[in-house]
């Protein structure tokens, strides 16, 4: 099973009495990988500049400039693991609940009723999302909003048959 997508029989704040964890799923791991593949490659931009600039009495200056830069691609690396390891999706035996992280001190949470939803489906587009098994979700549901997506989820069929069951 990947990492991203586990069974779990553990608790969590909110929890109602009786209710049980059947799953915890995140976005799929290439949605993390790739944005941080990014970032180290970017980081590597001031090392191939340097042998091609004259600095002289600007040594200095290059070298604070290179490491604010890298302190800020530092600090969007651990943003991109903040939002990758806090946008869930939690699965128990009475609801569904989604929280997403939109910044350092910003979330939403959602939740819906299993025995509300009214249909779920399964969308995988492109060669890589067939190859490496992650997709969208999206559930509809009998409530006041009425359809919820889940974009690049890992084993989305698993997770289909989990909700459903």
């Amino acid at each position: 099973m990947p990492f991203a997508l586990f069974i779990s029989s553990n608790t969590f704040k909110g929890q109602l009495p009786g209710e049980t964890t059947l799953l915890v799923a995140r976005k799929h791991w290439l949605t993390l990988a790739l944005p941080m593949f990014l970032i180290i490659i970017t980081a590597l931009v001031p090392l191939a500049v340097y042998p091609f600039l004259i600095l002289g009495t600007y040594a200095n200056l290059y070298w604070f400039l290179a490491s604010a830069f890298w302190f800020f691609l530092w600090n969007l690396l651990f943003f991109n693991l903040m939002i990758y390891s806090l946008n869930t999706v939690v699965v128990t035996n009475k609801r569904i609940i989604a929280t997403k992280q939109l910044g350092f001190f910003k979330y939403s949470a959602s939740e819906f009723q299993k025995d509300k939803i009214q249909d779920v489906s399964v969308k995988m587009t492109g060669i890589l999302a067939s190859f490496l098994n992650f997709g969208d979700l999206e559930i509809q549901t009998a409530g006041s909003q009425n359809k919820f997506n889940f974009t690049n989820l890992p084993n989305p069929e698993k997770i289909k048959q989990i909700i459903l069951s």
